[in-house]
């Protein structure tokens, strides 16, 4: 599937599932994007596992943000 900086911040730190899918029908007025329901469980020794989770936050941030050129840049700087 596809990743976003928030799906890899959530799972790098929680335990996610789909719950239920939402066609755009459901909501007025009708997204152009389907919706979905999601449990998300924190777990405490996937947070413990991220001393620097300011630093790796900004990381992924960056990582999402930033044009693929920039990203070695990014990565280089770790």
């Amino acid at each position: 599937g596809d990743y976003s900086a928030l799906t890899v911040w959530l799972q790098s730190q929680c335990d996610l599932k789909l719950i239920r899918k939402l066609p755009p029908g459901v909501f007025w007025p009708p997204p152009k994007v389907d919706s979905a329901v999601m449990r998300i469980d924190r777990v405490a020794e996937r947070q413990d596992q991220l001393p620097e989770r300011g630093r790796f936050h900004d990381l992924v941030r960056d990582i999402f943000t930033l044009r693929r050129k920039q990203i070695l840049g990014v990565l280089v700087q770790i």
